[in-house]
């Protein structure tokens, strides 16, 4: 399978009465979802989808990340250079990244001084 390639199962013809139009903050693909006026599937999908088009594999959900298997190595990611950058801010300041939610932990353990918890 090539990269950047997207697969669909079957077409289904809709009436438009069932067809809603879509916000126009769902239409270029945002950082993070909870902005989306439109928060449902397909507004969900075709956000991930932009977002993967462009390469950036990391996208927010309020603090939640969600992550889009790449199927190739994207150099620079996790480089020395992007884990400074992400200690360096705070979640959600610079784009999507699983150093941010790493070191938002991180500062939140030593912060709260309590037990943190990240779910794969």
């Amino acid at each position: 399978m090539s990269p950047l390639q997207v697969y669909t199962y079957k077409q289904n013809a809709l009436s438009r009465q069932k067809v809603q139009p879509m916000h126009h903050s769902s239409v270029g693909g945002v950082e993070d979802m909870s902005t989306l006026e439109d928060l449902h599937d397909g507004a969900i999908m075709h956000n991930l989808f932009l977002r993967y088009q462009q390469r950036h594999i990391y996208t927010y959900i309020g603090s939640i990340l969600a992550a889009v298997n790449p199927y190739q190595s994207l150099s620079g990611l996790y480089d020395h250079a992007a884990m400074e950058l992400y200690s360096r801010t705070h979640l959600g300041e610079i784009s999507p990244h699983i150093f941010a939610v790493a070191n938002e932990c991180y500062r939140s353990l030593w912060k709260r001084l309590q037990n943190q918890c990240v779910l794969i």
